[in-house]
């Protein structure tokens, strides 16, 4: 059998392609069949289009995983800068310890017992209510005046002089309730489960690290003041601390719902994949009050350095 100019032609394209797509070819001997070796060029064919469906499984995978990795807590916490925010609350905590302790170091008698005393009382200021019965009634339905009032209220208390900016916090609610709103009553694309699952992750790690950045704030401003009110500033904490916890899970919670009734007005092809979004949503929620809480715990050095 004798090739024509035009199968020839298709011939030499075919191998061209290959050789573009798996330059792996050009090395592999491939390149030295001929026309006349039709059986062969077949398995080449099999063979090229396993490894390019192989390449494909494997960029998926990596893909599927960055997806994960970049809808992960604490990596977008990171990327809202609140690591950086919660490192410096822990020095600033590590470095009035280490004071309290050279202040400590050289007194005795009954001058230790007194001061041991101060910080035992201190200590028991800073107990926070238990966070279960404080959050029950979190909803996600607070408006931004809303907010800033109750965030308002909980520093009433403070010195005049010390200033709270609690604008990114209220901005940042301001930009998640309208694009909740906006979904429903948006008359285009219908939103999938997925992206309301994402923007919940975001909310949930920006608003975080916005509050976690008021206590760094906070913790700095107490450290230089030179009159304190510790049982003041510990009440402002905990009022703070547990409004704090409160609009987190009423975030996680507005979440939720706009899940749940998304996936009642558009029956989702697979339910289950709605109901463990919704879990995941409360258990990061859960995670969330969790660091303010566990920021919290670093300002107890702090007021009571300010005590002593």
């Amino acid at each position: 059998y004798r090739w024509s100019g035009h199968a020839r032609g298709h011939w030499q394209e075919t191998m061209t392609i290959l050789q573009e797509n798996d330059p792996g070819l050009l090395n592999n001997g491939t390149t030295g069949l001929t026309p006349n070796d039709g059986v062969i060029l077949s398995q080449v064919l099999r063979e090229a289009k396993a490894k390019t469906e192989e390449r494909e499984r494997n960029l998926k995978q990596i893909q599927k995983h960055q997806y994960k990795k970049k809808l992960h807590f604490e990596t977008l916490f990171d990327d809202y800068h609140g690591l950086v925010h919660l490192e410096a609350l822990e020095m600033l905590s590590k470095q009035a310890q280490l004071k309290l302790e050279s202040l400590m170091a050289p007194l005795t008698g009954k001058a230790l017992e007194e001061l041991q005393e101060t910080m035992t009382e201190v200590k028991e200021l800073c107990e926070l209510p238990e966070m279960e019965s404080e959050t029950a009634d979190a909803d996600g339905t607070q408006t931004v005046d809303e907010l800033e009032q109750k965030l308002r209220e909980t520093i009433i208390d403070l010195d005049p002089s010390v200033k709270v900016d609690f604008g990114e916090i209220l901005k940042s609610w301001s930009d998640y309730t309208a694009w909740l709103d906006e979904n429903k009553h948006a008359d285009g694309e219908t939103r999938s489960v997925q992206d309301i699952f994402e923007k919940a992750m975001h909310a949930l790690a920006q608003t975080t690290a916005l509050c976690v950045l008021r206590m760094h704030k906070l913790a700095e401003i107490l450290l230089i003041s030179e009159h304190h009110s510790t049982a003041t500033e510990a009440d402002v904490l905990v009022q703070l601390t547990t409004v704090f916890c409160w609009h987190l899970s009423g975030v996680a919670a507005r979440f939720c719902t706009e899940l749940t009734n998304h996936n009642q007005n558009n029956s989702p092809s697979n339910e289950s994949d709605g109901s463990t979004l919704i879990t995941n949503i409360f258990l990061e929620g859960s995670n969330s009050t969790s660091y303010i809480q566990n920021a919290f715990q670093l300002f107890i050095p702090i007021l009571q350095l300010g005590a002593a």
